[in-house]
Order: C-alpha cells, then sequence, then structure tokens
C-alpha cells in the first residue's frame, strides 16, 4: 500500500517542479512576440522626436480582457520619446495571446535615426 502512494508523491513533486520550466521557454519566445508587435506598431509614422542617433524607452504596461495594452509608465531621458509610446500604444489591441490576464509587462524600445535622414 506504501509503495503507490511513495510513487504518486514523486510523480507529483518532478511535475510541480518541471511544470514552471517548460512554461518559462514558451513564454519567452512569446514575450518576444509581443515585442516585436509593439516595436512594429510604435515604429510606423514620423519620428520627429529624435534628439539624437538612438533613443530608448523602458515601456511597462498590462494587457486587459479586451487584448488592449494598458500603458501604467513610460521611462527614458526623452520625454517626447516617452510620450510618443505612451500615445501610440494606450488602450491598442494587440494579437498577443497571454497566458494570464493582468500579467505585468516590461519592454525595451530602441529606436534609431535612418542614416538617410
Amino acid at each position: 500500500m506504501k509503495l503507490p502512494n511513495v510513487l504518486t508523491l514523486i510523480l507529483s513533486l518532478v511535475l510541480l517542479i518541471t511544470g514552471p520550466l517548460a512554461a518559462t521557454a514558451d513564454s519567452h519566445v512569446n514575450n518576444d512576440q509581443l515585442k516585436k508587435e509593439i516595436e512594429g506598431i510604435v515604429k510606423k509614422g514620423t519620428l520627429k522626436f529624435m534628439e539624437s542617433d538612438t533613443e530608448e524607452v523602458t515601456l511597462h504596461f498590462l494587457i486587459n480582457a479586451q487584448n488592449e495594452l494598458v500603458i501604467f509608465d513610460v521611462t527614458g531621458d526623452n520625454e517626447a520619446a516617452c510620450a510618443h509610446v505612451k500615445e501610440r500604444l494606450n488602450y491598442k489591441q494587440v494579437k498577443f495571446k497571454q497566458a494570464r490576464q493582468l500579467t505585468p509587462y516590461e519592454v525595451n524600445i530602441k529606436f534609431v535615426r535612418d542614416v538617410l535622414e
């Protein structure tokens, strides 16, 4: 009688440990997809705020039940770049399918001035 209980306990521990490890690798791929989608939205149009050859902003947001980005913080050296990112993305729908709703995300976005300008 004790052998099935021990096997059940061992199997439970193995699943408990390996489950999050498998999800971590998959979520990293999904986060890369989300970053590419966000960069595609933000980098469309003119980038008149560019004061130097490169600008970098850090975006903190959630995705709500309607798959909309809810921006709660944008940080960077250029306030105009931060305002541009927030204006373009706040409540913008994305195709990204998240594992859990209202999970906080952080994405770094780097703008590079075109050489031909």
